[in-house]
């Protein structure tokens, strides 16, 4: 998680009128920084991942992870932890797809391109059965097939 998603998570909070609810935080930018030097998530950017979510699910009751570049390894952990542990723009992507029409996509790093693209293939599958192939970056070609940034 970014410093900056903090406040947007304490604001949430305050909205919702969830008093009761507890957020810990738990910054890793050393794991986003690695990734983005090896240009994707490496078997060992992976697994330093996987040890800090299953590490964060003592005393917790879930672990929403809000990096797009590490989002493959928290869709990996599902079923491997007592807790959910969940990609945050998981949500976002069948949100973005349920309806079908354009979607833009900011992405603020490169090493979130092909997470992002197969997030949202697979989205958009899922949500609306039968969808035509997202365009990427506004062009006026399909996006190329999707592959799973877990298994670059």
């Amino acid at each position: 998680m970014a410093e900056s998603n903090v406040e947007v998570f304490d604001a949430a909070l305050d909205n919702l009128g969830l008093a009761g609810v507890e957020l810990r935080y738990y910054v890793r930018t050393d794991l986003l920084g690695a990734a983005e030097r090896a240009g994707g998530l490496t078997p060992a950017i992976t697994a330093q991942t996987a040890e800090a979510l299953r590490g964060l699910c003592d005393g917790a009751d879930a672990v929403p992870l809000t990096c797009s570049t590490l989002g493959p390894v928290a869709e990996a952990a599902t079923g491997t932890t007592s807790i959910p542990v969940m990609r945050v723009d998981a949500a976002l992507a069948r949100e973005a797809v349920k309806n079908g029409g354009k979607i833009a996509v900011s992405c603020a790093v490169e090493t979130t391109v092909e997470p992002t693209k197969f997030l949202l293939h697979r989205s958009a599958g899922t949500c609306w059965p039968g969808a035509p192939r997202p365009l990427w970056a506004g062009s006026a070609a399909p996006l190329p097939p999707a592959r799973s940034p877990a298994r670059q």
